[in-house]
């Protein structure tokens, strides 16, 4: 799916495509920068300014992120400033932790 960026303050116009193939956009706080997942689970970072990309998206890394839905979010999150990532992964063995209780 192709992602698209439109201004909306002060009554902007335009509409300037981001990536031809992305999903789960994440803007960083300050506007300048918009990630997204590609196919592959490649994390992408846009740079952006006035709405307009700026050179092309960065790949930062490739993960084995799960699919994101409408009902669990998306497969990753990002902090404000976008320099750490936290991606959602399938768990690669199941666990089972055996608690002893103290009998009385």
């Amino acid at each position: 799916m192709a992602l698209f960026v439109q201004p909306w303050r002060d009554g902007g116009s335009g509409r300037w495509e981001i990536a031809s193939d992305g999903s789960q956009p994440i803007w960083r706080s300050d506007s300048r920068e918009l990630f997204f997942m590609a196919p592959g689970g490649r994390l992408m970072a846009q740079r952006v300014y006035e709405g307009r990309a700026i050179g092309a998206p960065a790949q930062l890394c490739t993960t084995e992120a799960l699919e994101g839905s409408g009902v669990a979010g998306w497969s990753y999150g990002a902090a404000p400033d976008g320099q750490r990532f936290l991606v959602k992964v399938s768990a690669r063995r199941p666990s089972i932790i055996v608690m002893s209780w103290p009998s009385h």
